[in-house]
């Protein structure tokens, strides 16, 4: 989780709120103790986010990089 609020900016708490209401893509068990999101899941999200705040310039999708 830690790595998700740092390449999202979001904190852990707003990350399981999104979750919870469907605005956040959805998490699964790989272990009983470990929980991982699809980085394909997360980059289509930052898609939709960036899309809906009308921002075409570098900086606003520099971060998804780290999921290349």
């Amino acid at each position: 989780m830690s790595e998700l609020v740092e390449i999202t900016k979001l904190s852990e708490a707003t990350i399981r709120r999104k979750v919870r209401d469907g605005s956040f893509p959805a998490p699964f068990k790989i272990t009983a103790r470990r929980t991982v999101w699809k980085p394909e899941d997360v980059r289509q999200w930052a898609d939709q986010v960036t899309k809906k705040a009308d921002k075409t310039d570098d900086k606003s999708t520099s971060w998804l990089s780290r999921f290349a």
